[in-house]
């Protein structure tokens, strides 16, 4: 009996909707990015670096889940392959990246405490090798406290990461009202203590190490890269 050829679906006429991916440790899933806005999963695969997806009507909840999956690549065969996708040619990507870069110049940036990017405007990172980021305090919030890993894939599932520590300094300075004046998570592991994670007490001002299976308050921020 011959099998029945299917024929690849064709790429999107209309430029990719920009949603940063980042890499996974997945023998089969490349990188994953998800829009909250939208709520837009994006996909590139190990074998298939020719092309990203875009996975309409995904919770955060379900976003969440899949990126701290011990198995990415069975997660995503069992909830996220069966879904719509719209698929997107992966040379647009760099294309599309520097034309979000270039949308926000310094000449652009608004007064620190002004919204921005679906969060607040905290001030300018600059990174070791010279480039610039601006640091978006995201607005949302989680219901509850959350271990170091769960804060980490909560952070991902809003669009966001967990703040450095230098970045949780300059939230302290520039933003601490809007903070729980508790200790909260950031995304470094202490390096002399695996099992441990850097904190900020954002009613004392002090750091901190926390076990990992403490349970904690996070906000997630976005670093978004600034040109001239």
């Amino acid at each position: 009996m011959t099998k029945k050829f299917t024929e690849p679906q064709a790429y999107a006429a209309e430029p990719r909707p920009y949603i940063e991916l980042k890499p996974v440790d997945s023998s089969q899933v490349r990188a994953i990015g998800y829009d909250p806005a939208t709520k837009t999963l994006a996909c590139s695969f190990v074998h298939g670096a020719g092309a990203i997806y875009h996975y309409a009507g995904v919770s955060p909840e379900t976003h969440a889940a899949f990126i701290a999956a011990e198995s990415i690549g069975k997660f995503f065969g069992q909830h996220i392959k069966p879904l719509t996708f719209t698929k997107y040619p992966a040379e647009d990507e760099t294309t599309i990246e520097r034309a979000a870069v270039a949308a926000l110049v310094f000449a652009a940036l608004p007064p620190l405490g002004a919204p921005l990017e679906g969060g607040t405007f905290c001030g300018i990172l600059t990174a070791p090798d010279g480039t610039h980021q601006a640091v978006v305090l995201l607005d949302d919030k989680p219901e509850k406290r959350l271990t170091w890993k769960a804060a980490m894939s909560w952070a991902e599932s809003v669009g966001g990461q967990l703040p450095t520590m230098p970045v949780a300094s300059m939230l302290f300075a520039n933003a601490r009202r809007q903070f729980e004046e508790v200790w909260h998570w950031t995304c470094e592991t202490h390096l002399d203590y695996a099992s441990g994670a850097w904190t900020c007490d954002f009613g004392l001002g002090g750091v901190d190490t926390g076990h990992k299976s403490y349970e904690g308050r996070a906000r997630a921020v976005r670093l978004i890269p600034v040109g001239n």
